[in-house]
């Protein structure tokens, strides 16, 4: 090729250049454009799920985590910003405090443009129907709710959900099945109107029965009469638990936490409506199940923000299994034979040959072989140990007796470290449940009153969020110390309980005793003034107290202290916290 040549058609190439960068630029979407195609794409669907109750009962628990988990399992083209408010309708259903909840939901998602709202339970759906307009005017509405909920919204535009009601009348045919000389039934249902509402379908199911079955109705008792009467059911009775989310002393109730003890007190078979009960006592059955609402519940959900119309979805017919726990089959002589076909089985215990039987005949072998080994070794060295049997013997001694007192000291040391919490130097929750039953058995001998106290920090988990596991560590060791410093007498026990949670037992104690104790822990918590900017009642850590105090009445019932103590702690978080709550037994009959 010429060099004139080349010259030409460097001089074209040249030429044509800024034509192409100009049809490039034009072809590529603008920055602005772009930018803003990308945060479209980011931009997560806001997802809010109102549950009628509060955080501590597990029903509504449960929703809400499987509902997360099938929002984040599930592939999809965007994601997902879930919001959860534990909105207490289901006790606290009247106008001022709809009104105020209102309010909170209006400044708290004024900036947050909602595309889903999940109603669980019928209190939820009921609130957000009153005020939809105003807070989530023309949002897509997934619910979980009644039948009798569902059919007054059924021409509602713009929802679907989860239609059911416990399976009453399933669940006394599957007991009466497996229990067939059944004579008696005791149905056992709390005292707030969510209580009253099962305990009315029981007995508009129950009515139908009642030629060949007598029905004991213990509805809306206090715990403590409550429990004497089913310790006193007469043979050949199945209890029938609906639901006590409040007793008839106007105590609330969180079931799963109540309900061991119900179990406990009576010799009669116990069934349940709720999966959440299943490993609290009940045999089991055709239970209604969280997880798998919460699961639909998502399902839907997710159909909708992909964009099928709400309305157009049909609704889920409830959603049930057939579940029981292995350990209360056993108790009462039931097969897994005796069960439903696809019957979920939980708690199932295997003996240990079940679990090592190959790993026990391999040990066996080895043990045989070793054993064979080990006498033909002995064998031939037999007569070179004769001739060493007195040095022997001397050096084997001295070994003994130096390992028997090394061996001493080492479980001294060990039982002492046992007791102990690592990291507070208090004592531990082994220690403590060990001790409560030898006192509960020594006060009820003597008459005198025997006192505990639960302790929890307040909004521990932001302080660990905020400042770093470290301080929170460095925050545990300084509390323990504070409370070491206010129990004075060496028989009181302080203990730590479980990760920000204390517990103190004082010995020869009444309840005024026992408030100065819970009133000089929280000043000495106070005085540490240790700063925490996340918590939501004071600048400084704060910590929330239960107290009660009993005279023993009873062999065996140490664990009632526990529970009282727990929801007096309960009633003291949920008042607000950093505050002293009491429960009186003597005031409750």
């Amino acid at each position: 090729m010429s060099i004139r040549r080349s010259i030409y058609i460097f001089a074209g190439y040249m030429a044509g250049l800024p034509v192409l960068l100009l049809l490039v630029c034009l072809a590529a979407p603008q920055p602005d454009q772009a930018q803003a195609a990308a945060r479209a794409e980011q931009t997560p669907k806001q997802v809010l799920v109102i549950l009628a109750s509060d955080s501590r009962m597990p029903w509504y628990e449960i929703v809400a985590q499987t509902i997360s988990d099938t929002f984040r399992a599930t592939p999809k083209p965007f994601t997902i910003a879930l919001h959860l408010e534990y909105a207490g309708l289901d006790r606290n259903f009247n106008e001022p405090y709809t009104q105020r909840l209102r309010d909170l939901y209006q400044n708290k998602y004024a900036g947050k443009r909602i595309d889903l709202v999940i109603a669980a339970a019928d209190m939820s759906l009921k609130f957000l129907l009153k005020y939809r307009e105003s807070l989530f005017a023309g949002v897509p509405i997934v619910y979980i709710v009644e039948p009798e909920m569902a059919a007054k919204v059924r021409a509602l535009p713009n929802m679907t959900g989860i239609v059911g009601t416990a399976r009453i009348k399933d669940n006394l045919e599957l007991a009466l099945k497996l229990h067939p000389d059944t004579k008696h039934v005791a149905v056992v249902s709390g005292a707030s109107d969510y209580d009253h509402f099962y305990e009315t379908k029981a007995r508009e199911i129950f009515i139908n029965y009642e030629d060949r079955l007598d029905f004991i109705y213990l509805s809306g008792l206090p715990s403590d009469e409550l429990l004497a009467k089913l310790g006193k059911l007469p043979p050949k009775t199945i209890a029938f638990y609906t639901l006590i989310t409040r007793d008839g002393a106007g105590l609330n109730i969180i079931p799963r936490a109540e309900l061991p003890l119900l179990t406990r007190t009576t010799k009669a078979p116990v069934y349940g409506l709720w999966d959440t009960l299943l490993g609290s006592g009940i045999i089991g059955g055709y239970l209604s199940s969280a997880e798998l609402a919460g699961t639909e519940a998502a399902r839907l959900g997710l159909r909708i923000l992909s964009g099928e119309t709400a309305g157009s979805i049909p609704c889920v017919k409830g959603c049930y299994a057939y579940m029981f726990d292995w350990r209360q089959m056993r108790k009462w002589g039931l097969d897994k034979s005796d069960l439903p076909p696809g019957s979920i089985v939980r708690y199932e215990e295997f003996s240990f040959w079940d679990l090592y039987k190959w790993r026990l005949i391999l040990f066996a072998f080895l043990l045989v072989v070793a054993v064979v080994g080990y006498i033909k070794v002995r064998t031939r060295a037999y007569e070179k140990r004769l001739k060493e049997k007195e040095r022997i013997q001397k050096h084997l001694e001295r070994q003994v007796e130096e390992r028997t007192a090394g061996l001493q000291a080492a479980n001294t040391e060990l039982a002492r470290l046992s007791n102990i919490d690592g990291l507070t130097s208090l004592y531990n929750r082994r220690f403590l449940d060990a001790k409560l039953e030898d006192e509960w058995k020594r006060h009820l001998r003597s008459g005198s009153p025997l006192s505990m106290l639960l302790c929890d920090l307040d909004y521990f988990k932001q302080f660990n969020d905020n400042y770093g596991h470290q301080a929170g560590d460095n925050c545990l060791v300084a509390v323990a110390q504070a409370i070491k410093k206010v129990l004075k007498r060496p028989s009181d026990i302080g203990a730590r309980y479980g990760g920000e949670e204390f517990a103190l037992l004082l010995i020869n104690t009444d309840l005024d005793g026992a408030l100065k104790i819970a009133r000089d822990i929280q000043e000495a918590i106070h005085d540490l003034a240790i700063p925490h900017e996340a918590s939501r009642v004071a600048p400084l850590v704060t910590i929330s107290i239960g107290v009660v105090s009993m005279i023993p009445q009873r062999q065996g019932e140490a664990d009632a202290l526990v529970l009282l103590a727990d929801q007096a702690l309960y009633q003291s978080k949920h008042g607000g916290r950093n505050r002293i709550e009491m429960i009186d037994p003597r005031s409750q009959g």
